[in-house]
């Protein structure tokens, strides 16, 4: 019979240590028992801390703070675009127009395959004449390639700009937590971990240690003013009732008129 105390500790449950902090809180709200309700409230908290030390110590206490922090600062923001609006919105317009014209080289060019591929017949001997009209397939396609290569880096460098801006706390972002594959809710990105995530603006994903995310949208927190408008000062005298202008000439005559009291 092991009659260490560490031995009966661990063999208290869990309900006997809610048991003695509920029958400290309802001492102190009926009695002036101070004593008692001190005495049981710090039993159930040491026997509470001991007994789940261990899962104190693996937890994060931290992150309360962290989802703190971050509704805190999303909680203004009432518009989220996805990542490739808010990239037009807050990055450099040119490379933004540049990704713009890329796409539009792309469906173009994408079009124009589908049109040659639906005119072109199944099989014809006579060779390409070198004057005709319509541009090879070839080349269409090398266009197609060359707009989707300059497309995928304009994405990454905006990319890249939204990531500092987010880790800057400048925009904040929210979407799905994965977890083994599994979409979780969504929440609130907390700025810290930007540092450790890659963004992906075509997929509206982020993924790193920090976490991997989907269905990803960014606002910009709104920034309050620091010096509020001075307030107009009312005019003592109302518009409405001018006051005449009096000359130093006309003061004078005034005191002159006035009637002179006689003797009593």
């Amino acid at each position: 019979m092991n009659l260490h105390p560490r031995h009966w500790i661990d063999r208290v449950p869990g309900w006997l240590i809610a048991v003695l902090g509920l029958c400290g809180l309802l001492t102190a709200a009926v009695g002036d028992h101070w004593v008692l309700t001190l005495a049981l409230l710090v039993i159930a908290g040491a026997l509470a801390a001991y007994r789940y030390q261990a899962a104190l110590r693996s937890s994060d206490l931290w992150s309360f703070e962290e989802w703190f922090t971050a509704r805190r600062a999303a909680f203004g923001i009432h518009e989220w675009q996805s990542p490739y609006q808010a990239a037009a919105l807050y990055c450099t317009p040119t490379i933004v127009a540049a990704r713009d014209e890329a796409a539009r080289e792309m469906n173009t060019m994408m079009m124009e395959l589908v049109r040659g591929s639906q005119k072109a017949p199944a099989f014809s001997a006579a060779p390409t004449t070198a004057g005709s009209t319509e541009p090879p397939r070839l080349t269409q396609q090398t266009r197609y390639e060359t707009a989707q290569v300059r497309h995928e880096q304009c994405n990454a460098a905006l990319g890249r700009e939204l990531m500092a801006q987010l880790a800057s706390g400048a925009l904040m972002a929210k979407g799905l937590l994965l977890s083994s594959g599994a979409a979780k809710s969504e929440r609130i990105i907390a700025t810290p971990r930007w540092r450790l995530l890659e963004l992906n603006i075509a997929k509206s994903e982020a993924s790193g240690p920090a976490g991997e995310y989907a269905g990803i949208v960014i606002g910009k927190p709104t920034v309050k003013s620091q010096t509020e408008p001075r307030r107009a000062i009312k005019p003592l005298v109302s518009a409405s009732k001018p006051v005449a202008a009096t000359s130093p000439a006309s003061r004078t005559s005034a005191m002159n008129e006035r009637p002179k009291a006689g003797p009593r």
